[in-house]
Parts: structure tokens; sequence; C-alpha cells
């Protein structure tokens, strides 16, 4: 039996991509062929983020990617062997005091949040038009709905989410960190992962006030249904580039923010602040961001994992070591700033 807490973070984060971005393909990379990558692939060139001697080699990940790619890891796995530290995306992590059979006892108040305060069913919380294009999806990607039909938008837009991904030839899993933790376990290098703790003293409480809240997750599931009716085709594009290391197809597509809508419906909530979920995003990247600076000056070599649109985004990761002073270089070039020393 898994504890409550990791329960809980699994319903809480279940609306929310792998990747912490979508992107949309530009006019020009609407070009390559939309066709399925499969078997042996190297997967995208790595990123140098440098202080001094001591240097930063990041891999950007993607979700979804093609379902039947196998990533060619060697290169890879030679740098994280190479490595002091492996440094992986900030993570947010549910933390309870509860002992063993409270959780247990708590488990069907928490399958209980999944579904719509008042046992309202989807036709009754989405608009006419937005439950009227869920109708025309839900033919096509499940055999039933009976089963979601009182779920809330944002549970509801996962499952088809996934659904269609299926049905597309992409699969949400790239598998990059299972493999960069074998491969550093096996090599005896740390792996750190950032982390910011909610610590939940009242859980009970917590899933109570959860289970009547409304959340604002209609924008959420509208966008999430607008994905799989128009930008399935601009996913497959995106996840080949991502497979065979075209890193020029990835540089012309525009990032935006993937999740940020379904995230704010999920924790904006704010009768949940006062159970600690405040400003997670940006703690998260506090976070990162410290532990990064800490490798750098402290490492003559750290292997990280980050989504791919914190390294391409103005408002990313990268670019905020970038002003910080660091040198950062993308795939292909020299030196993307004239950095010197940094802070």
């Amino acid at each position: 039996m898994r504890s409550m807490t990791t329960w809980l973070g699994a319903l809480l984060i279940a609306a929310i991509a792998a990747t912490a971005v979508a992107q949309e393909a530009s006019a020009a990379t609407q070009q390559m062929d939309v066709v399925e990558v499969s078997g042996l692939q190297p997967g995208p060139s790595l990123w140098r983020i440098s202080h001094g001697d001591n240097e930063m080699w990041v891999l950007g990940t993607l979700s979804p990617v093609p379902k039947r790619m196998q990533w060619d890891a060697a290169d890879v796995e030679s740098i994280i062997r190479e490595s002091q530290l492996v440094l992986l995306s900030p993570t947010i992590n549910v933390k309870s005091e509860l002992g063993f059979f409270a959780q247990i006892a708590l488990v069907p108040k928490l399958f209980a949040i999944r579904k719509n305060p008042g046992k309202e069913t989807l036709q009754e919380v989405l608009p006419d038009e937005l439950y009227a294009r869920w109708q025309t999806l839900s033919k096509r990607y499940f055999r039933s709905t009976r089963g979601l039909e009182k779920r809330r938008p944002i549970f509801v837009a996962q499952e088809l989410y996934e659904q269609a991904l299926g049905d597309a030839g992409l699969r949400s899993d790239n598998g990059v960190i299972a493999r960069t933790m074998k491969v550093a376990k096996k090599a005896g290098v740390p792996v750190e992962s950032p982390k910011v703790v909610v610590d939940v003293k009242d859980m009970k409480g917590l899933l109570a006030e959860f289970a009547r809240t409304s959340l604002d997750d209609v924008a959420c599931f509208d966008k999430t249904m607008t994905y799989v009716e128009h930008d399935l085709d601009t996913m497959r594009l995106r996840a080949n580039a991502w497979a065979i290391g075209d890193a020029e197809a990835l540089r012309a597509m525009t990032f935006t923010d993937s999740y940020d809508t379904c995230l704010r419906s999920l924790f904006g909530a704010p009768s949940l602040s006062k159970f600690g979920f405040v400003n997670l995003r940006e703690r998260a990247r506090d976070e990162w961001l410290q532990a990064a600076e800490t490798a750098l000056k402290s490492h003559r070599m750290t292997f990280s994992v980050l989504p791919m649109g914190q390294l391409l985004i103005d408002d990313g990761y990268a670019a905020e070591l970038r002003k910080r002073g660091y040198t950062v270089e993308a795939p292909g070039e020299e030196s993307a700033i004239d950095a010197t020393t940094a802070p």
C-alpha cells in the first residue's frame, strides 16, 4: 500500500503533463513530415552551462515522445558517470505525519476528491458548447464514459489527453528519469531533486476542503480539448524532432506554458492556501536555481535534466542563469553570451 501522501500527490498532479511546457510549431517546422519515429534514436543534444572551469550538461526533456522509439543514451550515460552530481527537475511533495492506519481510513475521501462537489455531472458544470465538444471527442476515444461523467473536468481532461496520445502513436513517459537514475546509481553519482515540501498538518481537513471546493478548471478542460482537436500533429512533429535530436527544429518552435491554466485551477483555490499551496511554481523555480548555482560553484561536472521549454523560453531557468552571469551554450553554439565570472 502506497502512503497517503503518495496517493494525494498522484491525484493532485494527474492533470499536469510531464513536461513543464506545451509548444506550438512554427510555420517552418510544419514542413516536417508527420511520420512515426521508431527504433533506436539519439534524442536531443545537450546544453552546456558553465562557471569558470565548472560545467553543467543539461538534457532538455519533452513529453510526449514517439511511442515506439528507444533512446540511445550512450553519450548521456558517459557524462553521468563522469559527473559529481545529477540534478533533476524540481518537484512538489505533499507531506503528512499521518500513521499507516489513519492513511487507510482516508483513502475513500482521497478518491472522492476526483468528483465534482455536490455530485454534479460534467454536463451540469460545463457550458453547453464545451460539453458538446466533449461528447464528440468521448465517442472517438472512449468505449464508455460512464465512470467519467461525475469527475471534475481537470481529471477528465487528463484521461482524454492520455487516450489521444496513445491513438496518435505517442506516450507521456520519455524514460529519461528512470534511465538517468539507474545509471547514476550504478556509477555511485549522487542525485539531487530540489523539492518544494507542502507540510499538511490537517490532511483530513485538506481532503474535506478539496472535496467541497469548486475548481476553476473549465479553462483547463477547454485547452486540453483544443490540444486533442487541433494539435496532435504538432505534438508528433515536436516529439519526432526531440527523438532524432533535431535541435534546429526544436528552436524553431514557439514554447509556451503548457500547464499553467491547469496548475492554477488545481492549486489556485484561495481556500487551499491555508494548507500551504501558495506560489508553488515560484518556489520550485527558486529551489532549482539555488541548487544549480551551488552545483556550478562546487562541482567540476554536473549532469542535469530539465523540461525543454525551460531551456528555450525567455523567462526559463536557463535564461535566469544567463542573467546571473553564467555562460549558457545551446547545442551548436559556441556561447550564448559573453559572460565572464558568475557572482
